[in-house]
């Protein structure tokens, strides 16, 4: 509900905005993986706010940061997101999902599965940052 204040359609058909979110978060894939703190940074906006599973709110990319630089402490092996749904205009994209998380902890796989919602919004050079990015947990892990 909070990602449909001020979109213009809360489902699209739009195959073109349904292109740009794969590409996104097939590159937050691929970044999550490789830890690559810096390009995942960029991928916020400097105004964006993070709000991940049992956490606070991070605001602004200095926060993002410290974030992402804690969560790579983590073995992670895997990062999967599937998109459920797409909506919004070409000035802003929400996205609702399903995604798992691997991490070897103990020489074992972990797998944490999550859902989630992105608003991703247009910037003058055309590209799309994340500007509200939230998750949580399906199940408890055990």
């Amino acid at each position: 509900m909070i990602c449909s204040v001020g979109l213009a359609k809360s489902q699209t058909n739009d195959s073109k905005l349904k292109v740009v979110v794969k590409e996104l978060g097939d590159q937050m894939e691929r970044l999550v993986v490789s830890k690559d703190l810096d390009a995942i940074v960029e991928m916020y906006g400097d105004d964006a706010q993070y709000l991940p599973d049992a956490s606070g709110i991070y605001s602004g990319k200095e926060e993002i940061r410290k974030y992402w630089k804690q969560t790579f402490t983590m073995d992670i092996i895997g990062f999967e997101m599937e998109t459920l749904s797409v909506g919004g205009d070409k000035k802003r994209i929400h996205e609702t999902g399903l995604g798992m998380s691997t991490i070897k902890y103990n020489d074992q796989k972990v797998e944490f599965k999550f859902k989630f919602v992105n608003v991703w919004e247009r910037q003058k050079d055309g590209s799309y940052k994340l500007i509200i990015d939230i998750y949580n947990r399906d199940a408890p892990t055990e």
